[in-house]
């Protein structure tokens, strides 16, 4: 019984798209040759050996969360969150650093279930990041998309 409550807990489908996310960028890295990796990648300012590094630091830390989670909670910069929640915003540390990278993978590679979920919390913190107005006006077509503040 306690095996399978186990089991039920267990983040399967994230779990399955960040080794497959992993599979395909080492798979992309392999390739690369010394001057690729201190070829400027599409993140402003950044080599894409900086967004490697960032890629590999930020693995290590969600390691450490993961490892020392005796609960499936952990806590992060901004807040506390459970461990889907945690293994989410590795996906997408992957998949969005995956095509920073510029090295042949594209947005349209992009899993679904990274797609809908990510989408999905974008598209409601989307107005805390712009005045109400100008928003409402680029949703009904008769303005040009507002500027958002905060981060991407």
């Amino acid at each position: 019984m306690h095996d399978r409550w186990r089991d039920e807990m267990r983040p399967v489908e994230h779990l399955d798209a960040c080794s497959t996310s992993h599979r395909r960028l080492l798979a992309g890295l392999a390739a690369l040759t010394d001057d690729d990796v201190r070829s400027a990648s599409l993140l402003p300012g950044y080599s894409r050996g900086h967004v490697v590094t960032h890629l590999a630091e930020k693995a290590k830390a969600h390691v450490v969360v993961f490892e020392g989670a005796a609960v499936r909670q952990g806590i992060m910069t901004a807040d506390p969150r459970t461990m889907v929640e945690i293994l989410a915003h590795h996906l997408r540390n992957v998949e969005v650093h995956h095509v920073d990278l510029d090295i042949g993978y594209g947005i349209s590679a992009w899993p679904a279930a990274f797609v809908a979920g990510e989408l999905s919390k974008r598209l409601r913190a989307l107005p805390h990041r712009a005045d109400h107005a100008e928003l409402l006006a680029w949703l009904l077509g008769r303005a040009p998309a507002p500027h958002l503040a905060g981060p991407w």
